[in-house]
């Protein structure tokens, strides 16, 4: 059955510092074969910005491009994939407030770079229980301040905010469906060590650097994380795909997490998706920012004239937990 349910309107805010990646690597330690396989030239970073304040630039851009208006919006998920200005209360409660979105309830959800994703389909539902058409959906991040000069092992991240207004009776970017792939076994592998009750009821004597994001267990990361991970995307693309009667042919644009251009080709390759139907050079222009890649990848597509009406866009992500999330739009 086909609710019409849809992204009405995309908001963005990113900072006009760029920094290249080049220069991250050396400060890090990165080596190049491992720079070359991300793709990326630059990552944004912000400078007096906190989360809150990238997130509530978006979400007012997303309800001017969709027309909607705050006072129509019955709930707000604000989904970071990372740390927000402070660990409680909920950020979402400053957004609804310099949005004047007095209609609306709000909470945080956290399921890393997969967030964002995840909380779109909880919007559909959201809207497909009754009684709400509107719901404002934002993730932003800045990541400069809690990683290793905007690195974790091999993963480069950039600051800034995106937002979508998920909408019934949208014309516009219908969403056909959401699945995942997930693998609690990997929670452990990426996180901050020092950031929560364990760093208290232990009184661990832990350093400065288990107060930043980073990989927390390198051997399985690298060993058996590693051989599992793109197969992981290729399985979920596959499923999804035949959920819905479809083939990698009827594809109209492949957009994944902007996290290394290496793994989007690998990827495609697996699925027969030629490289010009794909993300892969939003990647190089942006780098990867959080959770928000893959739709801000679909206003570059826009722009670029790379999307057409009709088009079928498969999406995919991944966060840390482990998850991996797929869903299809119909442009």
């Amino acid at each position: 059955m086909n609710h019409n349910i849809g992204l009405s309107g995309f908001g963005f805010y990113l900072p006009e510092k760029r920094v290249l990646v080049s220069s991250l690597a050396a400060k890090s330690g990165i080596p190049q074969i491992v720079i070359d396989y991300i793709g990326s030239k630059y990552v944004y970073e912000a400078e007096e910005e906190m989360p809150s304040d990238m997130s509530i630039f978006a979400s007012k851009n997303a309800l001017s491009s969709s027309s909607v208006k705050a006072q129509d919006i019955g709930v707000i998920i604000n989904a970071p994939a990372g740390m927000q200005d402070y660990n409680l209360p909920p950020i979402s409660g400053k957004i609804q407030s310099a949005l004047s979105a007095t209609n609306a309830s709000f909470f945080d959800m956290y399921q890393g770079c997969c967030g964002m994703l995840t909380a779109i389909e909880l919007a559909k539902n959201y809207i497909l229980a009754g009684g709400i058409d509107h719901v404002l959906v934002v993730s932003g991040d800045r990541w400069s301040s809690y990683t290793n000069h905007h690195t974790a092992d091999a993963v480069i991240f950039g600051d800034g905010a995106g937002a979508v207004v998920v909408s019934r009776n949208s014309s516009d970017f219908l969403i056909k469906d959401f699945l995942y792939i997930s693998k609690g076994e990997y929670f452990h592998l990426w996180g901050i060590k020092d950031s929560g009750i364990q760093s208290y009821y232990r009184n661990a004597n832990w350093t400065s650097s288990d107060k930043i994001y980073k990989c927390l267990d390198q051997e399985t990361a690298k060993g058996d994380f590693k051989k599992i991970y793109a197969p992981t995307f290729v399985e979920l693309a596959k499923k999804i795909l035949d959920k819905n009667g479809l083939s990698t042919s009827d594809i109209g644009f492949f957009n994944m997490v902007n996290a290394n251009k290496k793994l989007l080709e690998i990827v495609a390759g697996e699925l027969n998706i030629p490289i010009e139907k794909t993300s892969s050079k939003y990647i190089v222009e942006h780098g990867h920012i959080g959770g928000f890649d893959i739709f801000l990848n679909i206003q570059e597509a826009i722009k670029a004239q790379q999307l057409k009406k009709g088009d079928i866009i498969l999406n995919l992500n991944a966060g840390i937990g482990f998850t991996w999330g797929a869903s299809i739009l119909i442009y």
